[in-house]
């Protein structure tokens, strides 16, 4: 029945990843209360490329103009094509703190970082984060070289399990004043580069583990986390159209508080 363990993996990985949760804080969680072993760093890598893949299909348009237009200023200097130029070159920008971090310190968070202690905590500081997130009302529809590296050290921050990512990279975005559609897409674009790049990295990793049967069962976590990502995208889209933030500081908050809970009294 280790076909089930995958698919599960693979639900939480959909689900959570670009909700504001924390979608590695919740495979900690699922791995530590059901006694489940997530086989090592380069599967959640395999995981959270099912989920890039997920918002490609989401945004492929938007993702194909920003494609277009980054190239073709870069080779006709067209006056219409320089803010997708502009906004392509601040996701490179904001890439770099992540990526820097990210290679530095990887052994560290995997090993010192995954406790259920800290994912709680985490997760409790990511719920105010969403209720603060609540109460700024930006207005910028520009960014510029100093917001890109303000959220960029906010998805440092991200590579903690238990802080989301979206709602981490979201608060520093609406933080510096920015339109709250623009710093939803910023927000989500800005991890393309990360997933894209860890993968590649761990794409050897990835091989070696997919032998027998576990390519069945990295295949049905990966077709998963794919569905379920697009379904949870376009959920969130509409939940943040409506202004609804605060369920997800709820539900942040209650669950890193259950765990501190089940920590104190079970653990």
């Amino acid at each position: 029945m280790d076909w089930l363990i995958y698919v599960l993996l693979g639900l939480v990985q959909g689900i959570t990843e670009w909700l504001p949760i924390s979608s590695s804080g919740h495979l900690v969680i699922v791995e530590k209360l059901f006694d489940i072993h997530i086989p090592g760093l380069a599967f959640e890598v395999f995981l959270n490329f099912a989920t890039f893949l997920a918002l490609l299909v989401v945004f492929w348009r938007d993702l194909l103009n920003l494609i277009i237009g980054f190239f073709r200023y870069l080779v006709k200097r067209n006056t219409e094509d320089r803010e997708m130029f502009l906004f392509g070159w601040f996701l490179i920008l904001g890439t770099i703190p992540a990526a820097v971090f990210g290679l530095l310190f990887a052994d560290v968070i995997e090993t010192h970082l995954k406790g259920l202690t800290t994912v709680a905590v985490s997760l409790v500081i990511t719920g105010l984060a969403l209720y603060a997130i609540a109460k700024i009302d930006g207005h910028r529809r520009q960014l510029n070289v100093w917001d890109a590296i303000w959220v960029g050290l906010f998805q440092v921050i991200a590579l903690i399990p238990g802080i989301s990512r979206s709602g981490s990279t979201l608060f520093a975005a609406l933080y510096r004043r920015l339109d709250k559609g623009l710093a939803i897409r910023y927000s989500f674009f800005l991890a393309i580069p990360v997933s894209l790049g860890t993968m590649i990295l761990k794409a050897d990793e990835v091989m070696e583990q997919m032998t027998g049967a576990m390519v069945l069962n990295y295949g049905l976590a990966f077709l998963v986390a794919f569905v379920s990502a697009i379904f949870a995208i376009r959920w969130f889209m509409g939940i943040l159209e409506r202004g609804k933030l605060a369920y997800f500081t709820y539900y942040c908050v209650a669950v890193g508080g259950a765990v501190l809970l089940y920590q104190f009294f079970l653990g």
